[in-house]
């Protein structure tokens, strides 16, 4: 047997090698695979409306005494804000009308009214009148808006109009957020001193439309 190892010694050390070599080459190697995998996808929306948006600050304007206790008349006034917006991006036109063609007064039998002006004029105490006009205020003044040259009360100017069949009143070029201020609203009143006692009333409303500058 010794004999035996002696002359194969050489042989079985060179396969000995072989097999460690082959250990070693063998451990470095990795089988490797791609991980299974799967997608689906979903589509995601969500909407914005078209809207328009009008308020007025105030529900009523009490305007005051035309005649007073003493038989003097005055050119009476009031106002309130107005607010508007839109996401249209050609702005809004806005009209006024009134509900009666004037001031009536519900308390008379005959319903009295005093008539709305026909044209921009200045009211005069003790002469029948009735109109309204509309002022930047300067404040939140929106260039976009422009008021109608007929109800123009800038720079000071007294001079109302109609209030009766709609009217253009107002536009805006461009959209802008709800609840911006965009005028306030000025309505003067006047009467004869021989115009029965009551109260003197109208209902004005202001339309806005979306997209129509």
């Amino acid at each position: 047997m010794e004999k035996f190892l002696l002359k194969y010694r050489k042989k079985i050390l060179s396969v000995f090698t072989l097999l460690l070599v082959g250990v070693f080459v063998l451990g470095g190697l990795s089988i490797t695979s791609e991980e299974a995998t799967a997608s689906d996808t979903v589509i995601v929306s969500a909407e914005v409306e078209a809207w328009v948006t009008i308020s007025i600050d105030e529900d009523s304007l009490a305007l005051g005494n035309m005649v007073d206790t003493a038989g003097v008349e005055h050119v009476v006034e009031g106002q309130t804000n107005v607010n508007a917006g839109t996401n249209h991006p050609d702005g809004w036109s806005m009209t006024i009308s009134g509900a009666k063609g004037g001031l009536e007064n519900s308390e008379d039998e005959e319903n009295v009214t005093i008539s709305t002006v026909k044209d921009k004029e200045s009211l005069t105490a003790g002469i029948d009148g009735y109109g309204a006009l509309a002022v930047h205020d300067t404040e939140t003044h929106n260039d976009s808006v422009t008021i109608n040259e007929a109800y123009d009360g800038g720079d000071g100017d007294d001079e109302v109009n109609s209030i009766d069949t709609t009217a253009a009143l107002a536009t805006a070029t461009e959209a802008m957020s709800t609840g911006t201020s965009v005028f306030d609203l000025h309505v003067h009143a006047a009467s004869d001193d021989e115009n029965p006692v009551g109260t003197y009333e109208d209902t004005i409303t202001l339309t806005i439309t979306a997209g129509t500058t």
